[in-house]
């Protein structure tokens, strides 16, 4: 799948376009998502580069992946817990 970066003329724009989505200016867009909406934006002057390209289907790497590191500290197959507080009085 493709993916595309718009930039728009004003780099401090933050809201929405189209249905697509700007912070600082800047959005991503999926191939399959952006529609008509890559030829609206370079007719006003965005900027509209493609910014990566990922296969369809993802290539066996013969790894098995187990007990890796994630973001949030477990292992890849167990889900994230949540933390409790203490109870307010």
């Amino acid at each position: 799948m493709r993916f595309y970066k718009i930039t728009a003329p004003d780099k401090g724009y933050n809201g929405s376009v189209g249905g697509v989505g700007f912070h600082k200016g800047v959005a991503r867009v999926a191939e399959d998502e952006a529609g008509s909406t890559l030829a609206y934006f370079a007719r006003k002057g965005y900027t509209v580069e493609v910014v990566e390209e990922t296969p369809a289907v993802p290539a066996e790497t013969g790894e098995t992946g187990g007990g890796e590191q994630t973001e949030t500290g477990g292992d890849d197959k167990t889900p994230p817990t949540k933390t409790s507080r203490p109870a307010r009085n």
